[in-house]
């Protein structure tokens, strides 16, 4: 049974309005197979991020399936949805924002990853 292992930062910064963070700057490569558990984008100052777009994907396999809003990766344990994403050692989890509002964000994207 997986277990608990560690939260990871990904990335974190000001996704300025009308903004774009690609995948070259938002990823992560894996040290060792994980379970990502959960993924959880934050605003630093709890604003709500219904203007930031997000495309994720492990290597090829995009599992946000195009863009979704990044609030859909709640910033909290309870509302954040439980995903259960197996990343192999040397496989990239990577992140694409495009901020199509007018304000600037400040984001944290944290990993929760569990270990067999």
């Amino acid at each position: 049974m997986a277990k608990f292992f560690a939260y990871k930062l990904v990335w974190s910064g000001t996704l300025s309005a009308g903004g774009t963070v690609t995948s070259d700057t938002a990823k992560w490569t894996a040290d060792d197979k994980y379970i990502i558990e959960k993924i959880f984008i934050i605003e630093r100052d709890a604003r709500t991020l219904s203007d930031v777009e997000v495309t994720a994907a492990i290597d090829d396999y995009v599992f946000t399936k195009d863009k979704v809003p990044a609030s859909v990766f709640a910033p909290d344990e309870l509302l954040s949805p439980v995903l259960n994403l197996v990343i192999d050692k040397g496989k990239n989890v990577k992140f694409d924002l495009k901020n199509v509002g007018s304000n600037d964000y400040n984001i944290y994207i944290v990993l929760k990853l569990l270990k067999e």
